[in-house]
């Protein structure tokens, strides 16, 4: 007896089930994780299809006599067709939601009781704009209702309350219901509906963003077509390894060639003195002081921007470590026939300090390997040499500054949305390339310039985090 009083419950309810004319099934999460946002946005949906006058049965109701069939309906494909034999609507939107990065992602179907998609829409939503979008799906509900035609036998014309009675009026039953008066209450939030095109029930496409970082034409459009998918702008940016926008730090190293040391050469005349035939004073000194050849370590740190996709702009603040080398030659002008004396002190540790604006020029705007050619200008700070005189005052070759165009090519390799590698060769002019002379006039000419390159050539290898 408790199973035929079941059954007749179940049937009763499954009669029940007709009184609504759309059919909303509970939102699918996109992931496990994304359950209770979804039925956050679910119960906002439902609200928002009240507040304008739909006759809409939830989920609450519609698991009393669908069970399981009701769950997870937007991946089940036999779903909604497995409701429509239990239920006397005609139209159901069917909506799966999860989590963005910039926002909520929402998707949705409207589907009729003949099983074709009558609309479709997907939208990321920013996050606190959840109930404007909810209002925003209903009344497209709205509209692919009022689109829909009448059932058979019915004066329905689609809406709820525009009609003597609404569609699926059990048989039988002997009365015509008397429709409940439509309230259509603001939404919280205002809602603005998207008009579908002309003769379709597509979503309006998205306008496209500005071409503000001026990509080739072929990759703009490609991103137009991701952002009316429903993509954001920077979310395609970051996908794609479009360096346009992003603020720079770099850290890198590497090996210096050629230039990269300093020499002093000082060829000193010394006579005795008129008073004391056993004493030397410093009679005269002719000296040159420039880059001399070798090998040595460069490093830097720099930030960067990158204000097109085409075009990163830096300022690097780096080290180039090499040697110095001293070598004095005295001649003894009261000792005829005295070969000159040569010291060649040994090499000492050598800092220069390099500040360097540069600029890079990129031919691709998008992809993980990036060639490019970079240009620049290179200020070098160095110290002088002090020479070791005995007393006899030799003249010391001061520190200074030189300037300096650079230029050269490297490789971009953009691994990970926010973080790159990179490999470049610059090569560095030495100016002036002869470095500078220095006479006295009791010493007419001054010594020979060291082997030296005019320049020097760096292997550097870093890496880069996009801000």
């Amino acid at each position: 007896m408790s199973a035929l009083i079941a059954w007749g419950l179940a049937l009763l309810s499954v009669g029940a089930a007709g009184a609504a004319e759309v059919l909303l099934p509970p939102a699918t999460p996109l992931t496990v994780a994304d359950e209770q946002v979804a039925e956050v946005f679910y119960r906002q949906v439902v609200a928002a299809a009240l507040q304008t006058g739909l006759s809409v049965e939830d989920a609450d109701s519609i698991r009393t006599w669908a069970l399981a069939d009701a769950e997870g309906c937007f991946d089940n494909p036999d779903c909604p067709a497995l409701l429509w034999s239990r239920t006397e609507a005609r139209l159901a939107m069917i909506v799966r939601v999860g989590k963005g990065s910039s926002g909520l992602l929402v998707e949705t179907r409207w589907v009729d009781v003949s099983g074709e998609v009558r609309r479709v829409a997907r939208e990321t939503v920013p996050y606190g704009k959840e109930a404007s979008y909810a209002g925003r799906l209903a009344l497209m509900l709205q509209e692919v209702q009022a689109g829909m035609p009448a059932a058979p036998g019915s004066a329905v014309t689609g809406l709820a309350g525009a009609g003597p009675g609404p569609a699926g009026t059990p048989a039988g039953s002997g009365t015509e219901p008397v429709p409940a008066p439509r309230v259509v209450i603001q939404p919280a939030e205002p809602v603005v509906p998207a008009a579908p095109p002309a003769g379709e029930g597509a979503k309006k496409p998205a306008e496209p963003p500005p071409n503000r970082y001026r990509l080739p034409k072929v990759v703009y459009d490609s991103m137009v077509a991701a952002v009316q998918a429903g993509k954001s702008e920077q979310q395609w940016m970051v996908e794609n390894r479009v360096r346009s926008g992003r603020l720079t730090l770099q850290i890198s190293g590497g090996m210096g060639f050629g230039d990269v040391s300093r020499g002093y050469l000082v060829d000193a005349q010394l006579k005795a003195k008129a008073s004391d035939q056993d004493a030397e004073v410093l009679a005269g000194q002719a000296s040159w002081e420039g880059a001399t050849s070798g090998v040595g370590f460069s490093g830097f740190v720099a930030i960067g921007y990158s204000p097109l996709w085409y075009l990163d702009l830096s300022m690097s603040f780096g080290m180039l470590y090499g040697q110095k080398h001293l070598t004095v030659t005295t001649t003894d002008t009261a000792c005829s026939g005295c070969e000159p004396e040569v010291a060649a002190y040994d090499p000492q540790a050598g800092v220069q300090a390099l500040i360097e604006p540069r600029l890079r020029l990129l031919p691709l705007a998008t992809g993980v390997a990036k060639p490019y050619l970079l240009a620049g200008l290179d200020v070098r700070i160095y110290d002088g040499f002090d020479v070791p005189d005995d007393g006899l005052g030799y003249r010391n070759a001061p520190g200074g500054m030189g300037l300096a165009p650079s230029f050269g090519g490297g490789l971009y390799i953009d691994a990970l949305p926010d973080v790159s590698f990179f490999i470049e060769v610059p090569y560095t002019m030495v100016v002036p390339a002869a470095g500078v002379s220095r006479t006295d006039p009791e010493v007419p000419t001054a010594p020979a310039a060291m082997e030296h390159m005019g320049g020097f050539v760096r292997a550097l290898a870093g890496l880069e985090v996009r801000l």
